[in-house]
């Protein structure tokens, strides 16, 4: 079990930080213009000491990118394409140098403590591989609240519905009830803080993904070689969510459900799988069906449903390569000690 549950004083403050590793910030940015400005002005107030900031633009068609002009300090990298958000945030990990690499999506506002917080945490165990905060709601992308988003995570294997997880705190008004320091299965993939040695040990986010996913996919991978992933209240972000696909959609849908079943196929046992397949993707569909009935968007949801099914039949092989790849270098990093 950690030992560290709260903030005592057993762990270093940030100014008592003897040396203070550098950190690269990469956001993530299509057509964000709404929220882009916001998300680098508290970027660029961080407390931390030793950083750089990186957006990475997948070929926005909005003018989103003007608002760098009033951010001298922000390194731009522009893909010619749209590589979704693994696809962004691994260019932006190529292009980096620092020891901490922090994503963080474009829809959020960052406490002016943030990255000083999560470094503080992550420097006291060299087992912490990657560390996340307490996310808040963001209200139409501009006004703060005092309602959670995420406040630890827990992933479940027996019922798979919402990419089998579930976040504590969801919906929650905050009143101090999640202000202890755990170990999570997962941090919320808007902002989190990973070490670089442990990208360099595990590898990068799987590009496949897209959207949705993909940090699971890769907090996964991160845990079976023996790191902790650790929720810290103390490191505080707002996030609207969704921007570019929306609250409720079609497209959302889509990579959600696709996302889910190719987690399943690649990482997950046999039995796990068989179990996923047989029985609780159809009792997903039968209650899509059921809840379905009463709101207007159930021909969409099962539409999304079965194109999500079809493009992972068309993908099984890939999958399947990159599960055997993966099992192959996990038992390697295990045999290496």
């Amino acid at each position: 079990m950690l030992k560290i549950i709260g903030g005592g004083s057993n762990l270093p403050k940030a100014s008592n930080i003897k040396k203070f590793p550098k950190c690269s910030v990469i956001v993530v940015n299509y057509n964000s213009k709404l929220y882009l400005k916001k998300c680098l002005d508290s970027l660029t107030k961080q407390t931390y000491p030793n950083f750089e900031i990186i957006v990475v633009d997948n070929a926005s068609t909005d003018d989103s990118l003007k608002t760098l002009s009033g951010f001298p300090e922000v390194k731009l990298i522009k893909n010619k394409s749209n590589l979704g958000f693994a696809g962004g945030y691994n260019t932006g990990v190529k292009k980096s140098d620092g020891e901490y690499v922090a994503i963080i999506d474009s829809d959020t506002i960052a406490d002016k403590g943030w990255v000083s917080e999560l470094i503080r945490i992550a420097e006291t165990d060299k087992r912490i591989g990657v560390v996340g905060g307490k996310v808040y709601h963001l209200i139409s992308g501009q006004k703060k609240s005092n309602i959670l988003q995420y406040a630890g995570g827990k992933l479940h294997k027996f019922l798979n519905f919402y990419l089998f997880t579930t976040k504590t705190g969801n919906n929650k008004k905050d009143v101090g009830q999640y202000d202890k320091i755990k170990e999570t299965d997962f941090v919320y993939g808007c902002a989190f803080l990973v070490k670089r040695g442990v990208i360099n040990k595990v590898g990068m986010m799987d590009e496949k993904y897209f959207m949705y996913g993909e940090e699971i996919d890769w907090h996964y991978r991160i845990k079976k070689v023996g790191y902790k992933i650790l929720y810290v209240p103390g490191a505080k972000m707002w996030h609207f969510g969704s921007p570019g696909v929306g609250k409720v959609s079609y497209k959302k849908t889509f990579y959600i459900q696709r996302s889910n079943i190719r987690v399943v196929l690649k990482l997950f046992d046999y039995y796990w799988v068989v179990w996923y397949v047989f029985f609780s993707e159809p009792v997903h569909i039968f209650l899509k069906i059921i809840y379905g009935t009463f709101r207007k968007t159930l021909r969409d949801d099962l539409h999304a449903t079965y194109e999500a099914i079809k493009w992972n039949v068309e993908n099984v092989n890939e999958t399947l390569s990159a599960r055997k790849k993966w099992l192959k270098h996990n038992e390697a990093l295990k045999n290496s000690g």
